[in-house]
C-alpha cells in the first residue's frame, strides 16, 4: 500500500471507491473450468494437479506456470478424469 501513503486523505477517499484490480492481482486469482475435457488437454502443460474430496464432489486444482485452475466434478466422474490427466497428482 505504497500509493496510499503518497495521497491525501481526500483523494484516498475517492481512490477506494473508483479503484479496479491492477493486472497484477487478477493474475493471481483462479479461473474455474467447466468442461473437463478442456482441463485434460490444459494438464499437459502443468506443473501438478491438486484433488481434494469433499462430501459432495471433487476439486481439481491444475498448477501452471502462469495461473491456477479448478475444476469441481461428482465424485464419480472424478475418477475417470484423474486418469486421463498428463502431470503429477497430488492428494490434499
Amino acid at each position: 500500500m505504497d500509493v496510499l501513503r503518497l495521497m491525501g486523505p481526500k483523494q484516498i477517499k475517492t481512490w477506494g471507491a473508483s479503484m479496479q484490480l491492477s493486472n497484477s492481482v487478477k493474475k493471481h486469482m483462479p479461473a474455474e473450468i467447466m468442461d473437463a475435457e478442456k482441463f485434460v488437454e490444459m494438464s499437459a502443460r502443468a506443473k501438478f494437479c491438486a484433488v481434494k474430496r469433499l462430501k459432495t464432489n471433487v476439486k481439481l486444482k491444475l498448477r501452471t506456470p502462469s495461473e491456477l485452475y479448478t475444476l469441481k466434478v461428482e465424485t464419480g466422474k472424478a475418477e475417470e478424469t484423474i486418469k486421463k490427466l498428463k502431470c503429477e497428482i497430488r492428494e490434499i
